[in-house]
């Protein structure tokens, strides 16, 4: 899970990424806007973290690059009660305003986190389960290990929508960037040795867009 904090405060900044560091987190921090669109222009987030320490109103007029950013990634403002013009303008882009009194950000990722967090995805004969890192076909746990399970898990839980590689890339490996796009084709085709030549099924589908998930039997 890949995290991008705009935060402005150093000493934020660094107590911030040590805690989701900790935690298994893949994050890259910036502190200003243009470097936060360039970070996602090429690469994919789970979240987008706005602190509103050290902003002012205005600087959110400039968020622009936001409205074209993955339906699938969640954008946070970290505020407290004072900032209620600011979470008015980011509740335009579709932000989740989530107060973090009381609380660390670490805190706050992870309370999110338990609501968004992959679910156990079961069509006929097939149970892909995140929780145990599983794959069972017709009661038989099929081995699928690391990655390629990783791969198949998040596909699974974006049905039958087309992921690409590159959303692939950022969203399951450490350092994206230091890796080539034919490490997701070797991952499916472990998917597709494990499951798929074993049981006579199609489990991964390949279209224009990227791949996407599907449960068919060989020949039907």
């Amino acid at each position: 899970m890949r995290i991008l904090l705009l935060e402005k405060e150093v000493l934020l900044q660094r107590e911030a990424v040590a805690g989701l560091k900790y935690l298994g987190y893949q994050v890259d921090v910036v502190e200003t806007l243009e470097k936060a669109k360039f970070y996602s222009d090429i690469r994919h987030y789970d979240f987008v973290l706005i602190s509103s320490l050290g902003w002012v109103q205005g600087d959110y007029d400039r968020l622009e690059f936001l409205r074209n950013r993955s339906s699938k990634t969640a954008l946070m403002l970290l505020s407290s009660v004072e900032y209620e013009l600011v979470k008015l303008e980011l509740a335009e882009e579709g932000c989740i305003d989530w107060p973090c009194t009381g609380e660390t950000l670490v805190e706050c990722i992870e309370a999110f986190r338990s609501r968004t967090q992959l679910n156990k995805v079961v069509v006929g004969s097939l149970v892909i389960d995140p929780a145990d890192k599983s794959v069972c076909y017709e009661g038989v746990n099929v081995g699928l290990k690391g990655k390629p399970f990783e791969v198949l898990a998040y596909l699974a839980n974006h049905g039958d929508e087309e992921i690409s590689t590159a959303e692939l890339l950022n969203a399951l490996w450490l350092d994206p960037d230091t890796v080539s796009p034919s490490i997701v084709s070797v991952a499916i085709k472990q998917i597709r040795n494990t499951i798929d030549h074993r049981f006579g099924v199609t489990t991964v589908r390949e279209g224009k867009a990227g791949y996407c998930f599907c449960i068919l039997k060989q020949g039907v």
